[in-house]
């Protein structure tokens, strides 16, 4: 039916291809972290069946794919980050490039965050920006600087 060893080096790639650790997943079908390395290591047989609907559930595969010993599919291509729009997103948001982001997506319902240059704010002016470079990209691909003003 299944081989351990499949099973454990499917679990593993999974884990690898989330960025989720072995402390995640015991975390989430509330085994410790050591019975979690026993089984990615392939000393410990296949879980329970319960254990297995959890660890299926937390990294969205079906329990039997994860049997099987089967990859699921990578991500949908257009849920990949696009590495040309996430080199041109700067480590730091300034006032200026934050007043252009809020121009082109501006915030219907503010979220409560820290001050502006806090992480949380950062993060959530870095995604707005990548968004906005996707965007304009996917609508005029030729354009050379996708962060001039039209």
């Amino acid at each position: 039916m299944y081989d351990d060893l499949d099973f454990s080096r499917v679990l593993r790639e999974i884990l690898a291809r989330r960025g989720l650790s072995a402390g995640d997943l015991a975390k989430a079908t509330g085994l410790s972290r050591q019975a979690i390395y026993q089984i990615l290591n392939g000393k410990t047989r296949t879980p329970k069946r319960s254990t297995l609907d959890k660890m299926a559930a937390f990294l969205d595969v079906p329990p039997g794919q994860l049997l099987r010993g089967e990859l699921p599919e990578d991500t949908p291509e257009f849920l990949r980050p696009d590495e040309d729009i996430l080199a041109q997103v700067p480590d730091v948001i300034g006032p200026e490039l934050e007043a252009v982001i809020e121009r082109e997506m501006p915030d219907r319902t503010p979220l409560l965050l820290e001050g502006p240059s806090s992480k949380p704010r950062q993060d959530v002016l870095k995604m707005k920006l990548y968004l906005i470079l996707k965007k304009r990209k996917l609508s005029a691909p030729e354009k050379s600087d996708p962060l001039s003003e039209n």
